[in-house]
């Protein structure tokens, strides 16, 4: 058991490569994001990809484009033949105008192909029932105890994310990635060795 769960923690700590180095000037975007925004990183594989096609899907049947076909058909394409696929998932307090979400992002003084961009509400719920104990009783030689439920709380967090599909060129190492946001706060990432 215990080697599984080593195994479990070993894959989940591996399965992002990036790590936040840190926010400057990051006081400059609270009063748009809230004082607890942050963001994450990663290279998508194949699996995750086409997640992130779905989710494109829904975000972008809410919005209006000039040629829904075209944008449709670039999403429907998107594999691994020419580039390579990055995210960069933005965690705000709170929704947000989509003028606030101009992000400038650059890796290795270069600039994405392309990036497409979409917005997902997470709602985590947490449940918790509290139990009354109930007299003890003996029987058969042993103590028996009894609980009731008395009460049942249901906590729900609603997570706002914004996330930004980066495509590169194949094989392109990204060491350093720099995202600048429309009020010059800057959020860097760096490859883990």
């Amino acid at each position: 058991m215990k080697l599984l769960f080593l195994i479990l923690l070993f894959i989940s700590c591996t399965t992002n490569d990036y790590y936040l180095k840190g926010i400057a000037s990051k006081d400059k975007e609270f009063k748009y994001f809230g004082n607890k925004y942050y963001g994450e990183f990663q290279k998508l594989n194949k699996e995750e990809l086409e997640l992130v096609q779905l989710s494109l899907k829904n975000s972008f049947s809410q919005r209006f484009f000039k040629d829904p076909d075209l944008i449709w058909e670039e999403i429907n394409f998107l594999d691994f033949g020419k580039n390579d696929f990055y995210i960069f998932r933005f965690f705000p307090e709170t929704k947000v105008f989509p003028e606030f979400l101009k992000f400038e992002f650059e890796y290795n003084n270069k600039t994405p192909i392309k990036q497409y961009d979409y917005f997902e509400e997470i709602v985590n719920s947490i449940s918790r029932v509290r139990y009354y104990p109930g007299s003890g009783m003996m029987g058969m030689g042993a103590p028996y105890n009894f609980v009731y439920p008395i009460d049942q709380d249901v906590k729900t967090k609603i997570i706002y994310r914004y996330s930004f599909l980066l495509l590169v060129p194949k094989n392109e190492i990204l060491k350093k990635i720099k995202i600048t946001t429309r009020k010059g706060a800057i959020i860097e990432f760096e490859k883990r060795d």
